[in-house]
């Protein structure tokens, strides 16, 4: 069953501001609507990420993408290294089709300096932001880098979990992938097809999240 959540106000309103209560899923709706009706939308600032230049986000425009997918993801983790390949070329296999990749850093555990050198290194093409506060990393219920969501432009997750089958545990992997979980989504909602399977278990690094 697809999942509705606040993941709708991540897209729609500017991550500056001193409201900090959060809203239920038709208080989203409404402020929403309100927004696109030139109505000043709420400022959610306990959703804010930032780029690794410490910029504040403004991810309002990722209503206008097909579908986003946010790839947690962790420096040391071996499983995030790994997959940084395949993530790249699905990153641009899926861009003329109007769905862009996000990797998704949570915490504060890394310092800035060795994730812009696991970006150097791996060579990373789609944008990263910092999860610092785990607001995006609770939202989701992620626990595992790397792992994906498929988030669409209504707040909807289409799809989550692993990447492919590749490794079925951290420290065991297949010689050959049979289940290419994550593109077989993406091309799902390319060709407005339903997604088959919608969410499969993360392998990997588990993420050290506070409790709420």
């Amino acid at each position: 069953m697809r999942a509705y959540f606040l993941l709708l106000i991540f897209f729609s309103v500017f991550f500056i501001g001193c409201q900090s209560n959060p809203g239920s899923v038709k208080q989203a709706l409404s402020t929403a609507s309100q927004d696109k009706n030139n109505t000043p939308a709420k400022p959610y600032s306990y959703l804010k990420l930032q780029t690794l230049e410490g910029r504040d986000t403004l991810l309002s425009s990722l209503m206008r993408n097909k579908a986003s997918v946010f790839i947690f993801l962790a420096p040391d983790c071996p499983l995030s290294q790994s997959y940084t390949l395949t993530l790249n070329e699905l990153s641009k296999i899926y861009l003329k089709n109007n769905i862009l990749f996000y990797g998704i850093f949570p915490g504060t555990m890394y310092c800035i300096e060795k994730i812009k050198y696991f970006r150097q290194k791996y060579l990373i093409e789609f944008p990263i932001l910092l999860d610092t506060n785990y607001t995006l990393t609770h939202l989701c219920n992620a626990t595992i880098t790397p792992e994906a969501f498929v988030i669409d432009s209504t707040g909807t997750i289409l799809y989550s979990g692993r990447i492919d089958n590749w490794a079925y545990e951290v420290s065991k992997k297949r010689a050959q992938i049979t289940e290419h979980d994550l593109q077989d989504a993406l091309e799902s909602i390319v060709n407005n097809k339903p997604i088959a399977v919608a969410k499969t278990k993360a392998v990997g690094c588990f993420i050290e999240v506070p409790k709420k």
